[in-house]
């Protein structure tokens, strides 16, 4: 039900293969090592597995595509580090609410396709590839703040924002109906 690692790996660079984790339903919590040569994921690595929550550390590097695909029991993701994160990282979490973005992510076109994420914090001061929110059907805050108003209507002060940002990207929850594709 869980991995941990007790002691970091100091001089050490860890290698999740392909599938490691795969449809282990019962893997209910994985605590990654930490380490001064990073730490590689690769692609599926915990597909289909039963994770209700991850963090994952700094020392990752890139976030391989569907490295939680189908993970229906997946309900937060907090993502330390200045990561790239490649196309429909979270593809299938039907159960995700919220990814947190702790650092400056790369997000390549599509990174959230297929992710049900209601709220994503993240840093957008420095700028990011709204496309990378493409396909993020749930989403309806950005930052914990609501889109729209009660009546389902754009908030005023948030259309200038939408407009300029989300332009290109299609099935967003709250963009879809105020954007002229």
């Amino acid at each position: 039900q869980s991995v941990e690692f007790r002691d970091s790996l100091p001089n050490s660079r860890l290698i999740l293969k392909t599938n490691a984790f795969n449809n282990c339903k019962k893997l209910r919590h994985f605590e990654f090592p930490e380490t001064d040569d990073g730490l590689k994921l690769s692609y599926h690595v915990f597909e289909g597995s039963g994770l209700e929550d991850i963090t994952i550390p700094s020392c990752v590097e890139t976030l391989p595509s569907w490295s939680f695909k189908n993970c229906k029991s997946l309900k937060t993701a907090v993502i330390n580090g200045d990561i790239e994160v490649e196309e429909r990282t979270f593809e299938g979490c039907d159960a995700l609410q919220e990814i947190t973005f702790n650092g400056h992510p790369s997000l390549n076109t599509d990174a959230l396709t297929g992710c049900s994420a209601e709220n994503i914090n993240i840093d957008i001061s420095q700028g990011i590839n709204f496309r990378g929110l493409d396909g993020c059907y749930g989403l309806m805050k950005l930052n914990g703040e609501d889109m729209l108003n009660e009546d389902g209507s754009l908030k005023a002060e948030k259309e200038d924002f939408i407009k300029n940002n989300f332009r290109e990207c299609e099935n967003v929850d709250f963009i879809n109906k105020y954007i002229d594709y």
